[in-house]
Parts: structure tokens; C-alpha cells; sequence
């Protein structure tokens, strides 16, 4: 978890011109990891917003008062299917 300014400061912003900077940042490396990231938040009753890396597809601005979930760690190759050329991957 990240939660001083100097830390949480490059996650403040979506590829768009807004900024947020967001009072606590989750790097879960599991989904159980990451659920466990959003029951706690939501049990504070703290909003929470997740994102990969660069908030470029989605533009999810992080609240100010809450948690964001950071997918970055998120990054295995899940499943290869070369005959259907389909590859699932997780989205850090």
C-alpha cells in the first residue's frame, strides 16, 4: 500500500487533463489479494476506483478520498489458443 504524497503523487492522473490524487494506493499481486483490498475499502466505507497502468483506456480517475486499486502487478500471460490466435492476459 501506497499513502504518502511523494508515492501516491504518479498515480494522481488519467491520460486525460484531470487529476485526482488519491489517498491510498493498493498493488495487490493476487485476486485474492485484490479482493481482499476492495472488502476492507468497502467495509470503511472508503470509495475505491481500479486501474492499470496509465488510466489511457478507461480514464479511471482515482477518488480523494479513498482507494485506488492499482493492476500494474497484474501480469501474466493466463492462456495461448495459437490455432484461435487468442491470448488471455491479465490487464497490468
Amino acid at each position: 500500500m501506497l499513502f504518502e504524497e511523494e508515492d501516491t503523487r504518479r498515480m494522481n492522473a488519467t491520460a486525460h487533463a484531470y487529476r485526482q490524487l488519491p489517498m491510498v494506493v493498493a498493488l495487490p499481486e493476487t485476486r485474492r489479494k485484490s479482493s481482499g483490498s476492495c472488502a476492507r475499502a468497502q467495509r470503511a466505507g472508503s470509495r475505491r476506483a481500479a486501474r492499470c497502468r496509465t488510466g489511457l483506456s478507461g480514464g479511471a480517475l482515482p477518488p480523494g478520498d479513498g482507494v485506488l486499486l492499482s493492476m500494474a502487478k497484474f501480469m501474466r500471460v493466463l492462456r495461448v489458443d495459437p490455432r484461435a490466435r487468442v491470448a488471455v492476459v491479465q490487464p497490468g
